[in-house]
């Protein structure tokens, strides 16, 4: 006997039958999806890494007047422009920074340490004898 509750087991059933699908159109395709497809069938590629670094390293050798040329063109991608715009504003020096980074990685940098620890071996180690402890370098 059905419940007037809604949210009795009765009530909770699918409107659909055994066997019939819940969607049957299935999941509609995302925006981008069809975009992507559209843009790539037009012959525009992926932005893959290499490539962005090729950019970056043809645009830091660029002299100003060409950036500025380039970032007035509108056949060019906007990325260039927004790279271009950042390069040649107050801040560029931030930006440059960033893409050299991108392309090259970041400066490692290394930290020489040396100390003797043959008196922090004896505190942890009180049992041992004083010649098994070597002496020079702990490296």
């Amino acid at each position: 006997m059905p419940s007037n509750n809604p949210n009795h087991m009765d009530n909770l059933n699918p409107p659909w039958k055994k066997g019939e699908s819940g969607n049957p159109k299935g999941r509609p395709r995302k925006l981008f999806t069809d975009m992507a497809r559209e843009l790539k069938a037009q012959g525009y590629e992926n932005v893959t890494a290499p490539r962005l670094i090729e950019a970056y390293e043809i645009l830091l050798g660029l002299p100003e007047e060409k950036l500025k040329e380039i970032m007035t063109d509108k056949d060019q991608p906007v990325l260039f422009k927004i790279l271009i715009k950042g390069m040649i504003s107050s801040k560029g020096y931030e930006l440059i920074e960033k893409m050299l980074d991108r392309v090259h990685g970041k400066p490692r940098q290394s930290i020489d340490i040396s100390a003797d620890m043959r008196e922090s071996v004896k505190k942890l180690f009180p049992f041992g004898k004083e010649e098994s402890i070597p002496e020079g370098d702990a490296e």
